[in-house]
């Protein structure tokens, strides 16, 4: 655990150092690649809660905006023409 913590806290560093990341991130990423496949999930799944935790999200490219605009627009015409996430797994169960 407490290399978890070390890796968490190295790269908790790097973060507001935009100009020594590119220095340090290669030490910090060999280091971690040397934790356990447990500890490294353990790590991603602390990065990816601290993500969560402060809710901030990346701005949308102007071809995420069209596509989540051509989907809005296209369940609103078509409100019924839509599969639950049953008759989506089971679509995919039936090819195999």
């Amino acid at each position: 655990m407490d290399k978890i913590l070390s890796a968490i806290f190295k790269v908790y560093q790097l973060l507001p150092h935009s100009q020594l990341i590119s220095m340090d991130i290669t030490a910090t990423l060999n280091e971690i690649a040397t934790l356990s496949v447990e500890d490294r999930i353990r790590l991603v799944q602390a990065i990816w809660d601290s993500i969560a935790a402060e809710q901030v999200y990346p701005d949308l490219t102007d071809a995420q905006k069209q596509e989540l605009d051509r989907r809005t627009a296209d369940y609103n015409s078509n409100p019924d023409n839509v599969l639950t996430w049953e008759e989506i797994k089971a679509s995919i169960k039936g090819r195999q």
